[in-house]
């Protein structure tokens, strides 16, 4: 074969390899966020990609440093989009991402921060057809929301490296006596501190699973909460803390369906003067035939900012039936007599090192 012919195969072969690399790597964008009063770097926040019609298309969360990297699905012009906790969102202009090249940019971000009204009376329903921002229910929902998304690609992008404490023990309902309890501490990715059922399988199924091993019951966890399945399922409605703590903003959340299904009601608790998502509480609702319908049957989960930023679930519960009984002279209804609980506790979170964009 002749030298020159062979070089030039040899370029060709370099060449094709080059563009399958560039295609590989898709058209991406990164970049840095800062404040736009002091210059610093803006870390936790959610970042973006916005399509034509203003639809995310891929999320992010911002570094310690502030730095952030997204690949697009295809070339085309996109906007950047970035969410803070008690602030209004900041859209950024259009980019243009060309196929296989990075876009490089810094966004500031305007210190425009969202102010929770106080809830002093329940407030009627909002469905999900009604839901809008600008709205004092919305705009509680959206600051969940912010903190839940957080959670979610917190563990899915396995930003977190956790030590927690985990606990299984049996309460008798009359005297509070606790029963056999076993207590174990786990070390890992945070994905493993609290997980459900796909929100899909639940939306389809209900929570309370009836299986040949027993009854399985499922508590909500940040991935169902942001799933249109639930959304479209339940109403929303602003209530006030029992406590009469001004402080804190309540949104209840109930469903909506009315079949037969085993469902989750609880509220959502954020702090009104900082946004930020303190605990969920649950009970289930439309307990099977069988087993008691009492508020005891749920838990709670609680949510923490970490002083890295990251947010995570940092305490987390569930409340069983374990032995349940038919009161005398009644045909229908049954008394919870026993519970199990188990849970958890986080000991202590870091940042992971190999999931830094």
């Amino acid at each position: 074969m002749p030298p020159s012919l062979s070089r030039r195969r040899g370029f060709i072969a370099v060449a094709a390899l080059l563009a399958a690399t560039s295609a590989l790597l898709g058209q991406q964008v990164r970049g840095n966020l800062v404040a736009d009063s002091s210059g610093r770097p803006v870390p936790s926040a959610i970042v973006e990609l916005l399509d034509s019609s203003g639809v995310a298309v891929v999320q992010t969360v911002s570094s310690g440093d502030g730095r952030f990297a997204l690949t697009a699905p295809r070339p085309g012009s996109y906007r950047i989009r970035v969410r803070r906790i008690g602030f209004k969102s900041t859209l950024g202009d259009l980019e243009t991402l060309a196929a296989g090249r990075v876009a490089t940019i810094t966004l500031r971000l305007p210190a425009l921060t969202v102010t929770l009204a106080p809830v002093e009376v329940v407030g009627r329903d909002v469905c999900p057809a009604e839901m809008r921002g600008g709205s004092p229910t919305g705009d509680v929902w959206e600051e969940a929301r912010k903190a839940l998304l957080l959670t979610a690609l917190a563990r899915a992008e396995h930003r977190l490296e956790v030590r927690s404490e985990r606990y299984s023990r049996d309460v008798v309902v009359s005297s509070r006596q606790i029963l056999n309890e076993h207590v174990s501490v786990m070390t890992g990715d945070s994905i493993a501190l609290f997980r459900s059922a796909p929100a899909e399988d639940l939306a389809r199924l209900g929570y309370v699973w009836q299986q040949s091993n027993g009854v399985v019951y499922f508590a909500p966890d940040a991935d169902v909460m942001l799933a249109e399945s639930f959304a479209a399922t339940h109403c929303f409605q602003l209530v006030p803390d029992p406590a009469k703590n001004d402080a804190i903003v309540g949104l209840r959340f109930t469903p909506t369906v009315t079949d037969t299904l085993p469902e989750v009601s609880g509220v959502l608790w954020l702090d009104r003067l900082t946004s930020e998502l303190r605990e969920m509480e649950f009970h289930f609702v439309r307990a099977p035939t069988g087993l008691p319908d009492d508020s005891l049957i749920g838990g709670k989960v609680g949510f923490e900012m970490l002083p890295s930023g990251w947010w995570t679930v940092n305490r987390w519960e569930l409340r069983i039936p374990l032995v349940v009984a038919r009161p005398h002279g009644r045909v229908m209804g049954f008394t919870l007599v026993r519970y199990r609980e188990v849970g958890g506790r986080l000991l202590e979170a870091k940042e992971s090192s190999e999931a830094m964009p």
